[in-house]
């Protein structure tokens, strides 16, 4: 019986094999500066974060099915009050929002009973509103 449950995740896996996408990528996100007026030093700095993102594949001997986990990670989310010089550098900086990161981790199953399971982690989000 084990046999032929293997048998079949071998065979499941033969016929899907083709059509699984694997994916690992990164993007690293712009960092905005926003003036307060087009006349003014005082600004605030926004980083959209950076993204990793992969999934991977598992299949399951117990069942003809195929798990398909993927793991997002978004890191280093920040805002700061900046002063800026003539050529828009930045002279200082006050984090206002502390960089933060979430993980997402979200499991699918693609073959017999297809289902999704979701889990989120966000660390812990620090602000600084003082002046």
């Amino acid at each position: 019986m084990l046999s032929a449950s293997i048998e079949t995740v071998r065979t499941a896996a033969d016929h899907t094999q083709s059509n699984l996408i694997y994916l690992s990528a990164y993007v690293e996100s712009p960092v905005v500066k926003v003036p307060l007026n087009k006349m003014s030093r005082d600004a605030f700095k926004v980083s959209l974060g950076d993204i990793t993102f992969a999934n991977t594949f598992e299949f399951t001997s117990g069942k003809a099915d195929i798990k398909d986990k993927i793991e997002m990670v978004l890191s280093d989310v920040a805002v700061s009050r900046v002063i800026l010089g003539d050529k828009g550098n930045v002279l200082i900086s006050r984090d206002i929002l502390k960089p933060l990161e979430a993980n997402v981790s979200i499991t699918r199953y693609l073959m017999k009973n297809p289902d999704i399971t979701l889990a989120t982690n966000l660390k812990s989000i620090s602000f600084d509103l003082g002046y």
